[in-house]
């Protein structure tokens, strides 16, 4: 019986060193289209995304951050969207909504109705949006939270480190 017991023993320290020593994957930004959203919504994962446009001078702060340490921050995937190209406009009732002249940024605004501001980050939770920031500081690399259900209020709104958001 204590031979068994030895060899069960020794079977999961075995087990616990392999685990253990396996490297975790590098820090990865994938390229995502709303159809690929859609897609992780509906399978009810959990993800991470970030929305940028070209010419952002916020968007391009936060990305160059990002490429300095990322090295830190191994095993995390960030899903990047271009909303470059999806003719979003301010409606005219002061409400800091969007309407799109294209089917991808009207599929978007679907997803996300308050997106306004870029870069905007979501975190998504078993297929829903269950946190969302906004912009960037470059002075102490924190983004603004944001809410679900309003536009933001960058007045009132908490900030937290872009890392710490990006890791919850």
């Amino acid at each position: 019986m204590k031979k068994i017991s030895k060899m069960i023993l020794a079977f999961f320290v075995g087990i616990s060193l392999v685990a253990c020593s396996v490297p975790q994957d590098d820090f990865k930004e994938v390229d995502i289209t709303v159809a690929e959203i859609q897609e992780k919504i509906d399978n009810k994962e959990d993800f991470v995304m970030i929305v940028e446009r070209d010419e952002c001078s916020f968007c391009e702060a936060i990305e160059e951050y990002i490429n300095q340490t990322e090295g830190e921050h191994p095993g995390i995937t960030l899903y990047k969207l271009d909303s470059t190209d999806f003719g979003f406009t301010s409606k005219d009732d002061g409400s800091q909504t969007l309407d799109s002249s294209t089917d991808e940024g009207k599929a978007f605004l679907e997803i996300a109705p308050y997106f306004y501001y870029t870069p905007t980050m979501y975190v998504f939770k078993d297929g829903k949006i269950t946190s969302s920031a906004v912009g960037f500081s470059d002075t102490n690399k924190t983004v603004s939270l944001g809410g679900l259900d309003a536009p933001i209020d960058f007045d009132t709104a908490e900030t937290q480190d872009l890392w710490e958001f990006i890791s919850q």
